[in-house]
């Protein structure tokens, strides 16, 4: 009995490795790819009789009081908002119907507009980065010392790297750029010394940790400030254009709360992101939020266009290439921030 145990266990052993043998030759092996971010529902309203507004944002400091909107106290319409820290990754997502609404960086958007036909249309500006950014190294102290050196940039955030670069006499192939999905990557890549630099922005990572050095940051005299706005699907404001009234009527109205009431303002906000008060605080040093007023007295159609395609001309140096070919001038529309009923901000300027 005990031999035929032990021949069964043998042979059983011998089939085993003779099937492994004959699957790993079949079975091919896949390259590894880092996994994207994936996106994260922040908070829904409770409905409102009609389908929710659907908006992508990103993780960024100008992006985070859209997160405090689902439940705003004069919230009127039906919102879900979510996470989406890459930012191809959200221009995609509002291409192919995914999201209704998404907030990122002008210039992330002209690039958009260079890959996906009609992926959305410019309609305010949240605010400007004044520190928002700010560039790392191990062992460089100015622009001029990244030469033929390593940068760790987030997607969709290398214009402004690209454009300092410029800015201090460097082509784009005399330095290479890596792209990450998050900052906290870029960082990692720069402690793993696989990089020699890396553009951050969440304040607490921007001080980059031992051994490195601030190259520039966005609230310096020199550099190019960072644009961040929100667009709409075309389709989307063809339909809906009252909804799409709404969230902005409620998102100018945190943001007017933010400038006159700012603790009243930061505990929702803190809430829907689940930052302390006092790190949100910090969050938002780093970017000028604007308020409607701001937005109607700063923005200007013609204006916008141009910027655009001068953006799409420096991505072109950069060597980036599209294959969309939507008119720019049909990407911006400023008819709803226009009709927009005054805030309480603007009525009282008006009454001065």
């Amino acid at each position: 009995m005990l031999k035929r145990v032990i021949l069964n266990l043998v042979v059983m052993a011998v089939v085993t490795g003779v099937l492994y043998r004959i699957l790993a030759t079949q079975i091919p092996v896949l390259p590894w790819e880092r996994p994207k971010p994936t996106p994260t529902p922040v908070a829904a309203a409770t409905p409102l009789g009609r389908q929710p507004i659907r908006i992508g944002i990103s993780d960024r400091p100008a992006n985070l009081p859209m997160a405090a909107l689902p439940k705003w106290p004069d919230n009127h319409q039906a919102v879900e908002v979510v996470v989406v820290p890459d930012t191809n990754l959200r221009w995609e997502m509002l291409a192919a119907g995914q999201l209704d609404m998404a907030c990122g960086t002008l210039d992330s958007f002209s690039l958009a507009l260079m890959r996906f036909p009609r992926v959305g249309i410019y309609l305010f500006s949240l605010g400007t980065s004044v520190g928002e950014d700010v560039l790392v190294a191990s062992s460089a102290t100015r622009l001029t010392d990244l030469k033929h050196k390593s940068v760790a940039v987030p997607q969709g955030q290398d214009y402004v790297v690209g454009l300092a670069l410029s800015q201090a006499g460097l082509s784009p192939s005399e330095t290479t750029m890596i792209a990450t999905h998050t900052d906290q990557e870029a960082l990692a890549e720069l402690h793993q010394h696989a990089v020699q630099a890396a553009l951050l922005w969440e304040p607490q990572l921007a001080k980059g940790g031992e051994g490195t050095s601030v190259v520039f940051t966005t609230a310096d005299a020199k550099t190019p400030r960072i644009e961040e706005m929100c667009a709409v699907r075309p389709d989307v404001l063809h339909s809906r254009p009252a909804e799409v009234s709404s969230v902005m009527r409620t998102w100018f109205h945190i943001i007017d709360t933010l400038r006159t009431k700012p603790g009243l303002a930061r505990e929702p906000i803190a809430r829907a992101t689940g930052l302390a008060v006092d790190v949100l605080g910090d969050y938002l040093k780093t970017v000028q939020l604007s308020t409607l007023a701001e937005n109607r007295n700063a923005l200007d159609q013609a204006l916008l266009v141009s910027t655009i395609q001068d953006q799409q001309s420096d991505f072109k140096m950069m060597g980036k290439t599209g294959t969309a070919s939507a008119e720019v001038s049909q990407a911006v529309n400023l008819d709803l921030l226009r009709q927009l009923p005054a805030t309480v901000e603007e009525q009282q300027q008006q009454q001065q």
